[in-house]
């Protein structure tokens, strides 16, 4: 199956669940207590069974369709309690048994577990071991045919209404984590008790509490896997699962949010007007909609790996640490769109914001993934790998786009190495000779046929190769985005003038061009417009300007040299690190009109997200270099024991690589639709600039202040490059404002 592609059969199913949900489901959303009735018609509908085979009197889904459904079961108004009692019960309990069981115990618990009759849960928490979940305590000693076990499990979801829960313990506590096994410990043996509900701050309709052994007999046979194997098998494979299908919930919480603040900020009258109106509330709206776009990629992502059976460690860690953040900014953002509405039990987006603070702690606190990430960026970067790159040996990139394409990109990659990098420049600012030298050695090494060479993923290839570009000459990288290519072309003789969002017009600014029609297909453009790259090198610039009455927006092209066109080259550019470019002004400058029909705007749209993207792949490689360059320096950190500074410097360094991931995501997303002609692609587009220029710019500072502190004049000097360029790219295809506000005004319906 193509990664983000929802089949047909998906597509039946969600409506059917959306359908469900609205008519069955909506009047439970705000439950305070674990309702009976509502588990039983969502189990009767077969939510509740869809990852388990039919043999089992499941509904056979796989991953991604499980989460899909999750997901939209939460968009519609289902009630978060009950899809976190779901994903214990299915997921938690139901999948180790499916994939680890033996054929008696599949045939016994999982029937039940399915049809909903039995409620499971999932054991590994303790009073004294809530991250450093492998030093738990329970005790299972050997007793005739089974096992005693004694001890107390914490924070069980399902504790006090669960039939049948996978349990941790010690058998052998002399090998720690190998020491550990799994039982499925059922509500009705002798010495296992529930303790009280916990009064908890969100989910109160999915109940919650101790789990108590005092001398329980669980026979052998009840044993889920291996004895041993029950912390590196059952855990580890149990909480990948966890941290996607607990956020599959997020995502479409996100999407209710958003909806509901549109609603609301429309109906919401202040100072004469609705508050949507105000540039406040729109920018709010607007980092709403990135961020929710950003998680439905992280999470299907991962359980498109796990669906292949593709590890998913890092992945999974990157997901539930970015979407969980994300989460509460969403949530957040609603009660404060709301204002004191939001502030009462009343509203909706109370028990929201109550409710997305769970998937900050469980499964792995947001410090927990933070130190995944970091061990593993370290172990990687110091064996002279390279955690910040695009991982070329990825099946999910391969999915994505041919086997092909990414062996022509590590030939890219070597190539930038041996011809590009390591930096020769001896001045902060690189003249035009310099940079000119190097477009001719970028055509030598035959960058643009590479990047043309698989014609169903054009912008996605193109995208990776500027992306790897980047890392090796963020200079050079940048002087490409402005380029509009056709196979058999090695220079740049196109220049982009899409760096606005149309968001609020403005001199200067895109809506500023006017097109006056002078005859069928004749056009006279006036305006200016800043910022274009590469005009010292370009014959045509390509520009977006409004026609007509109705203020369609149509594309043209302008010749250079023509009559009524001026280039301004001001002194600022040649400063941002050999970036040449300028102001084009146009004054009744001759154009034509490229497309025709109904094709005319969304050329233009084409070409803006196009823009977009390139500018966010050429960030992601800007990030990447930084974070490179910072793993480099904080390498010999990482000694035993652990320096008591480690998490304090090297923390930042693992929460960028899980943005820089996400931001990747995003363009990779957005490139696939792009080549896909779908137009949804503007909003991604809009995210991935968004995410990625911020990442770049984040990144950069990181490295400098990091190189100062251990003296690294190189890294010092590596950072500054680096943020000059980042600061270069703030300023291309819109402003963060701009392209917040264009986000908000997409959810409203006004774009």
């Amino acid at each position: 199956m193509t990664p983000f592609i929802t089949t047909e059969l998906q597509k039946e199913l969600l409506d059917e669940v959306a359908r469900f949900t609205r008519e069955e489901m909506a009047r439970f959303e705000l439950i305070d207590a674990f309702d009976r009735e509502a588990w039983d018609a969502m189990a009767g509908f077969g939510l509740v069974g869809l990852p388990f085979p039919g043999e089992y009197e499941g509904g056979g889904a796989d991953l991604t369709t499980t989460v899909l459904a999750l997901e939209t079961f939460a968009r519609c108004g289902g009630s978060l309690s009950l899809a976190l009692s779901l994903g214990a019960s299915a997921i938690l309990c139901g999948i180790p048994i499916l994939n680890l069981g033996s054929r008696e115990q599949k045939e016994k618990f999982l029937p039940g577990l399915a049809s909903g009759r039995t409620i499971g849960g999932f054991g590994l928490t303790e009073p004294d071991s809530g991250s450093d979940a492998a030093a738990l305590r329970t005790r299972a000693v050997r007793s005739g045919d089974g096992y005693l076990l004694n001890g107390t499990k914490m924070f069980i979801t399902n504790g006090p209404i669960g039939d049948l829960f996978v349990v941790l313990a010690l058998t052998d506590p002399e090998k720690g984590r190998e020491g550990i096994t799994a039982f499925l410990v059922e509500k009705d043996m002798a010495g296992f008790s529930s303790g009280r509900p916990l009064n908890k701050m969100g989910h109160r309709g999915s109940p919650t509490s101790e789990l108590i052994f005092q001398d329980c007999f669980v026979p052998e046979t009840n044993i889920l896997g291996e004895v041993g194997r029950g912390y590196l098998d059952v855990a580890f494979h149990t909480l990948e699962w966890e941290r996607t299908c607990l956020l599959g919930p997020g995502a479409g919480l996100c999407e209710l949010l958003l909806e509901r603040c549109v609603a609301y900020s429309r109906s919401r009258v202040q100072f004469g007007r609705p508050i949507a109106e105000f540039g406040a509330v729109k920018q709010m709206l607007g980092r709403m909609r990135a961020m929710s776009e950003a998680g439905k990629a992280l999470w299907r992502r991962v359980a498109w790996m796990k669906d292949h059976g593709v590890p998913a460690v890092a992945q999974a860690s990157t997901a539930k640490l970015v979407m969980s953040e994300d989460c509460l900014r969403v949530a957040d953002d609603a009660v404060q769109i709301h204002g004191g509405y939001g502030y009462i039990k009343e509203y909706p987006v109370e028990q929201a914001y109550r409710d997305v603070k769970l998937y900050t702690l469980g499964g792995g606190t947001t410090q927990i993934q933070l130190k995944i990430l970091s061990d593993a960026a370290l172990r990687d970067s110091r064996a002279g790998g390279c955690p910040s790159r695009i991982d070329v040996s990825s099946p999910f990139l391969q999915a994505l786009v041919g086997r092909s394409s990414l062996e022509r990109l590590e030939e890219f990659r070597r190539y930038c190495s041996r011809e590009l990098g390591p930096e020769q420049r001896t001045s902060f600012v690189p003249g035009a000779s310099d940079l000119d030298r190097r477009l001719t050695v970028l055509k030598e090494g035959d960058f643009w046929a590479a990047s043309e060479d698989v014609h169903q993923s054009r912008s996605l290839v193109r995208c990776m190769f500027l992306d790897e570009l980047a890392v090796a000459d963020p200079w050079l990288a940048s002087a490409a985005i402005a380029t509009v290519l056709e196979p058999g072309q090695h220079v740049p003789t196109v220049a982009v003038g899409l760096d606005d969002t149309r968001a609020a017009p403005a001199p200067g600014s895109i809506d500023s061009l006017e097109a006056r029609q002078i005859g069928h297909d004749e056009y006279r453009l006036s305006g200016t417009l800043p910022r274009l790259l590469n005009l010292p090198w370009v014959d045509t610039v390509m520009v977006t300007a409004t026609t007509g009455e109705n203020g369609e927006t149509r594309l043209f092209s302008v010749q250079i040299g023509g009559p009524g066109v001026r280039i301004a080259l001001p002194g600022a550019w040649p400063s941002v690190d050999g970036l040449l470019g300028g102001e084009l002004c146009l004054d009744e400058a001759p154009a034509t009109v490229l497309g025709t029909g109904d094709e005319g705007p969304w050329l233009g749209e084409m070409l803006l997200v196009q823009h977009r993207l390139r500018i966010a792949s050429v960030a992601c490689g800007v990030a990447a270099s930084c974070l490179e360059k910072a793993l480099q320096l904080q390498g010999g950190l990482r000694d035993k024991p652990e320096p008591p500074r480690l998490q304090e410097e090297v923390f930042p360094l693992a929460e960028l690589l899980a943005e820089l991931d996400t931001a990747r995501l995003l363009v990779l997303k957005s490139a696939q639709m792009l080549d896909r002609d779908d137009r949804g692609c503007r909003v991604l587009a809009a995210a991935a600039r968004l995410r990625a220029v911020n990442t770049a710019r984040r990144s950069a500072e990181v490295l400098v202040l990091l190189a100062g502190r251990k003296s690294s004049a190189s890294g010092t000097r590596h950072g500054l490059h680096r943020t000059a360029v980042a600061m270069a790219l703030a300023l291309a295809g819109g402003t963060d404002e701009g392209l917040r506000d264009l986000l908000a005004r997409i959810s409203l319906g006004d774009a």
